[in-house]
């Protein structure tokens, strides 16, 4: 901008993601964002908005929330990144737009990867264990190995005292007979086993 802020400049200081800043998942200086004047965040948003879009853009478009914010969330619904889709939805949710979050969740985690997405479809996971979320955990674990320790972990998490029923009470080592390199036989016997202690008929 012609005339910037000293708030203008340290936000865009901090659009500078360097090594540090990917590695410990730090985002951009939001503190900044909300000093802003209006005029300067309506700017940020207009110039995000020609960026690649991530997590950290997201975060911005739910501080500012206007009409243009919001509708840059629903484009990131769009973004070939699951992390991103899955951040808008939440925030798009959180700011009450009519999204049923538990349905994006439950039809994002057959495709999700350990590098794309897991990690906040998980944490989503918890916040709407419905039915359908909960099944496409099931799923993900009987027919995904490279997934299935962590779904299994998060249905677990999702259950009461399952510990007290895991053979020798070590659920680490119990669900780690989900992944692999164990065979498919194994892992079938290790998925109709954290059925029955979980209370759920496998299918």
């Amino acid at each position: 901008m012609a005339s910037s802020s000293t708030s203008w400049d340290c936000f865009w200081e901090s659009t500078q993601i360097g090594y540090m800043e990917w590695h410990d998942g730090i985002g951009y200086d939001l503190d900044a964002l909300r000093a802003m004047t209006d005029a300067e965040r309506a700017e940020t948003i207009r110039v995000l908005r020609t960026r690649l879009q991530g997590w950290r853009e997201v975060e911005v478009y739910g501080v500012v929330n206007t009409a243009e914010a919001r509708a840059a969330l629903r484009d990131a619904l769009r973004s070939a990144s699951a992390e991103t889709r899955l951040h808008a939805a939440a925030k798009l949710h959180d700011l009450g737009e009519p999204i049923a979050l538990d349905q994006f969740v439950a039809k994002e985690l057959p495709s999700i990867t350990v590098l794309d997405g897991m990690t906040v479809a998980l944490r989503l996971a918890t916040r709407v264990p419905t039915p359908e979320v909960r099944r496409a955990l099931l799923d993900g674990i009987r027919h995904r190995p490279d997934v299935a320790f962590h779904f299994a972990a998060t249905l677990c998490r999702l259950a009461r005292d399952v510990h007290l029923s895991v053979p020798g009470g070590d659920i680490r080592r119990f669900l780690l007979r989900l992944a692999a390199p164990h065979s498919p036989k194994d892992r079938s016997a290790a998925f109709e086993e954290l059925c029955r202690v979980l209370g759920i008929r496998a299918e």
